[in-house]
């Protein structure tokens, strides 16, 4: 932002009022000021592409830094998935201003931040949707670029729901411990039937990382089982699960275990 008094061109912080440069020039020699003005903004917006993990969890959007006199917040609402209607700004900023980006956890009940994937990327959309500054760490650092063409930084935070497996175990003829392993964050569990073709389940479980080839694998069953069955429900588009009843395997493709997947894969056994 600029002002003129008299033959001085003094530059301001749009946010603070404070004048960070001034130099004096001419007045016939000055023709366009408005090519001057770099017009430089910055918005912090949050998205969900998978939709909340559990509903009524909310977030608060921070930015602070940057000449700001206090952090500037905005907290989501509602149950839609992707880019939420709450936005911090855009605020008018200076080049080269460097600003930080964080969150908070809201609504009810409060949104556990660590159930998430959560990462942050600040792109210019006034130059082509450049990358200026990305992370999965919290709080994110970026800066005004200095190009001096005018900037629009637009900053997202990303919470994605990794995905989720629920392993179901169902024995036909008798009932008898059942352990179960796997691979991509599958953890150990025995689970024991009580009554022949009723199922139990286990706990559900989240998977290390979204988009892998993931592995579940029965142990050697109890003497006289054999695995009859193995499958899942809830696959998302493209999704399979595809066993192996001899090796006592199920293997979920990556597009099966996309964020927000929340599957359930029964193993059947029977008594032969």
């Amino acid at each position: 932002m600029t002002s003129i008094q008299g033959n001085i061109i003094r530059r301001y912080n749009p946010l603070t009022g404070t004048a960070i440069g001034g130099a004096s020039a001419s007045l016939g020699a000055i023709s366009d000021l408005a090519s001057c003005a770099g017009g430089n903004t910055i918005t912090v917006q949050k998205d969900l592409p998978s939709g909340r993990l559990v509903a009524g969890n909310q977030f608060t959007l921070q930015l602070s830094g940057g000449g700001l006199a206090s952090t500037q917040s905005a907290t989501t609402s509602g149950a839609a998935s992707g880019i939420q209607p709450a936005v911090v700004g855009p605020l008018l900023v200076i080049d080269g201003a460097s600003f930080q980006i964080n969150e908070a956890a809201a609504g009810s009940p409060a949104t556990v931040l660590a159930n998430y994937a959560r990462s942050w990327q600040c792109v210019d959309a006034a130059n082509g949707n450049a990358v200026v500054a990305s992370g999965s760490t919290f709080p994110g650092s970026v800066s005004i670029p200095t190009a001096g063409t005018g900037s629009s930084v637009v900053c997202t935070i990303t919470n994605a729901v990794p995905p989720r497996v629920t392993i179901r175990k169902i024995s036909q003829g008798g009932v008898g411990p059942f352990s179960f392993t796997g691979t991509n964050g599958i953890t150990n569990q025995t689970l024991t039937t009580t009554a022949a073709g009723t199922a139990v389940s286990g706990a559900a479980q989240t998977l290390t990382a979204a988009g892998v080839v993931t592995t579940i694998t029965e142990s050697a069953p109890p003497a006289g089982y054999a695995l009859t069955a193995a499958s899942c429900t809830g696959l998302p588009t493209g999704g399979t699960a595809t066993p192996d009843l001899s090796a006592r395997t199920l293997t979920l493709n990556a597009a099966a275990t996309a964020a927000g997947a929340n599957l359930v894969c029964t193993f059947t056994n029977t008594l032969l």
